[in-house]
């Protein structure tokens, strides 16, 4: 039987591996699913109709998030509340520069949304990218001075060991699965959330995954 894809994520592991300390993307306290309100979730999101691989997926999402004169004018941008472009910018190059493939994962996981727990299978397609201090010190000093540095939710840095006293609910979707394999970390979470890496790289193509007749994917426009 092929295995149901109901979603197709990029999301990155951004890790310094000089401090320890991860930079990840984190749910705040308007996310409809409750349960995810403030918990870390790795950089990255869904494909849309015009993204034709995973790490294109990848890209877009970083040049969205951290870059708030797409979206944004720059009355609004140049307000004290956010962070000033030469460190938005020296962030966001860092986190698309020497972006490495890891892995794809085979991901069961739980939605919570209106009240209602949902099971789903997805694939997360895993990259890697190292952090240099200098772009942690950066990050930190702006959150220190709260700072807005991503046009959606929040943003912090983790390091593993916090991550993993944050409880089932510290992590969010594939986060604590995929760092885990990672890094040999304990994060908890869900019971019933449970991940398997395929033996396939991540792919250079959304069509190859699509010509695979191992999986079949629910979202339609995937296929046009």
């Amino acid at each position: 039987m092929p295995r149901i894809v109901d979603f197709h994520p990029s999301v990155l592991i951004a890790y310094s591996e000089k401090n320890g300390k991860l930079i990840t993307s984190v749910y705040d306290g308007g996310y409809p699913q409750e349960p995810f309100r403030f918990s870390a979730n790795l950089i990255g999101g869904n494909p849309n109709k015009n993204d034709t691989s995973p790490l294109s997926v990848l890209e877009r999402e970083i040049e969205e998030e951290v870059n708030p004169w797409a979206s944004l004018t720059e009355d609004v941008i140049d307000r004290k509340d956010w962070a000033n472009r030469e460190d938005i910018l020296f962030i966001k190059t860092a986190l698309l520069t020497n972006v490495e493939e890891y892995a794809d994962f085979y991901f069961h996981g739980l939605s919570f949304k209106k009240g209602k727990v949902t099971e789903y299978d997805a694939i997360f397609s895993a990259f890697f990218v190292n952090i240099s201090e200098d772009v942690i010190d950066c990050l930190e000093k702006n959150l220190r001075e709260c700072k807005k540095i991503v046009t959606e939710g929040l943003i912090g840095t983790f390091k593993l060991d916090i991550l993993e006293k944050r409880g089932e609910y510290g992590t969010a979707h594939g986060t604590a699965s995929i760092l885990n394999h990672r890094f040999d970390a304990h994060i908890p979470h869900p019971e019933g959330v449970r991940a398997e890496i395929l033996k396939t790289p991540v792919r250079g193509s959304f069509k190859d995954y699509l010509s695979d007749s191992e999986l079949c994917y629910k979202p339609t426009w995937l296929r046009e």
